[in-house]
């Protein structure tokens, strides 16, 4: 194996020039455009969910959705399966099975 009495520091300092000016312009304009693009979609994406949450306590308000966590009894989710289930028992039944799912 060959040795040198160069550094680490000479043999690399040899092969690369420092970059230019121009382009290190150049690379800050990108990261500038693409750190903008970033932020514009993550300012979009908050505020989609903004609009989601609201979406979502106005149908909670309105008796539209029924928060699970808070079900006290199976009987307030017998009118929201009305368009599912025809039937009255078993409507009972999966408002019954839908409540006891919810307290486990």
């Amino acid at each position: 194996m060959a040795t040198s009495e160069r550094t680490t520091g000479e043999r690399h300092g040899a092969r690369s020039a420092p970059p230019r000016a121009g382009a290190r312009r150049v690379e800050l304009a990108g990261l500038l455009v693409a750190s903008l693009a970033v932020l514009v979609g993550l300012v979009r994406l908050g505020e989609a969910r903004a609009e989601t949450f609201r979406r979502a306590d106005a149908a909670l308000a309105s008796g539209r959705l029924v928060d699970l966590g808070r079900l006290s009894r199976p009987q307030a989710l017998l009118p929201l399966l009305e368009p599912v289930f025809a039937d009255p028992t078993e409507r009972r039944f999966a408002a019954g099975r839908i409540a006891a799912f919810a307290e486990t």
